[in-house]
């Protein structure tokens, strides 16, 4: 592979705004089942929940977005601050959550 093309692929690949390698459709199924009544169906975290915990759960935001997928894998899995470990989520849902996650980029 000549190099200026293996430097690209690699840029590309490291890029937080790259998809995850799971499916954003079972994604959405599974954050509709797990996240939203938190994240709120939009993911932008305007819930009731969101307000009780005086948390920012924006999904959509910058912050978010700009997380690598193992740092959202990482928090997915084990919770993070308020967040606890959210019950039913599955090793598999994981990657497609992350899929879904990065379709909620703001424009």
């Amino acid at each position: 592979m000549k190099p200026l093309l293996a430097s690209a692929l690699l840029l590309f690949a490291a890029s937080p705004a790259v998809m995850a390698a799971g499916d954003a459709a079972a994604g959405k199924t599974a954050f509709n089942a797990h996240c939203a009544a938190c994240h709120g169906a939009d993911a932008k975290g305007q819930t009731p929940m969101a307000k009780a915990f005086q948390a920012d759960l924006d999904l959509t935001g910058k912050d978010v977005q700009a997380l690598k997928d193992p740092a959202l894998t990482d928090i997915i899995k084990n919770g993070k601050g308020k967040m606890p470990k959210p019950p039913g989520v599955t090793d598999a849902d994981v990657p497609n959550l992350i899929a879904y996650v990065r379709t909620l980029a703001a424009k």
